[in-house]
């Protein structure tokens, strides 16, 4: 009876032992494949490279100054010269409480004078407009009153653009002085454009920039009469401003506009 006994123990020993084995080497594997260190090859190569610089715009007005420039004064010619033919005697302007402040009349014309205007420009495809803007401070109320502009080459005679406040006028496109794909020669100098459009080559410059407020008042000063009175009325200039503003739609290295 003992032989059987002891023929059984042993079985069951090592049935416990073929199946503890096999269940640690699963776990084991599971355990490697859940986290393997190995890595993924990866290769770098480095590459010549420049670097990209950005270009620039940029304006500034070294002074401005405000003269009578009336032509049918006496001594017209004797005051300063602003630009070459055009004269006139310096005034001051202020506001309407100041009794030193020059006044105009019909028949007058008030030049505001913008020296020194310097532009500088940078950039393979930088074209710009300059022109004379009206920004929201500019109040324009006197009756009769029409202001023009004028840009002039310094030491010019004849303005390079000239247009009115608020209207119709000519821009100064001005551009960077690169080959210009549509025209022959280095640069550009004045050339036309493929829309006909003049442009000046320029990478820094400076210009006389005037402003003309000339006074043809038609309104009746007859206070019983028909008719808007001017008399008395204050035009604010403090809001024009000298813009200069980059475009894409001039030049030749830009497709036509459709």
């Amino acid at each position: 009876m003992s032989t059987p006994d002891t023929t059984v123990v042993v079985v069951e020993e090592r049935r416990r032992r073929l199946f503890v084995v096999p269940l640690i080497a699963a776990v084991v594997a599971a355990a490697l494949l859940g986290t393997s260190t190995f890595a993924l090859w990866t290769k770098y190569a480095g590459v010549d490279g420049g670097t990209i610089q950005a270009g620039n715009l940029d304006l500034t007005v070294g002074s401005t100054a405000y003269y009578d420039v009336s032509d049918d004064r006496a001594d017209s010619l004797g005051g300063t010269q602003i630009v070459p033919g055009v004269f006139g005697h310096p005034i001051t302007l202020g506001d309407a409480d100041d009794a030193s402040a020059w006044r105009i009349v019909p028949g007058d014309t008030v030049a505001l004078v913008y020296d020194d205007v310097a532009i500088t420009l940078e950039g393979d495809n930088m074209v710009a407009s300059l022109s004379v803007t009206q920004k929201s401070g500019a109040q324009l109320n006197i009756t009769g009153m029409t202001y023009t502009y004028a840009i002039y080459t310094r030491g010019a005679p004849t303005p390079l653009a000239q247009g009115t406040l608020g209207g119709a006028g000519t821009l100064l496109y001005l551009t960077t002085d690169e080959p210009d794909p549509g025209a022959t020669g280095a640069g550009y100098d004045g050339v036309l454009d493929a829309d006909g459009t003049e442009i000046h080559g320029v990478s820094s410059d400076n210009y006389t920039i005037v402003v003309y407020g000339t006074f043809t008042d038609t309104a009746n000063q007859d206070p019983h009469a028909t008719g808007a009175l001017s008399a008395e009325q204050v035009d604010t200039l403090s809001g024009l401003a000298i813009t200069l503003a980059q475009v894409r739609t001039v030049g030749g290295q830009f497709n036509p506009a459709p």
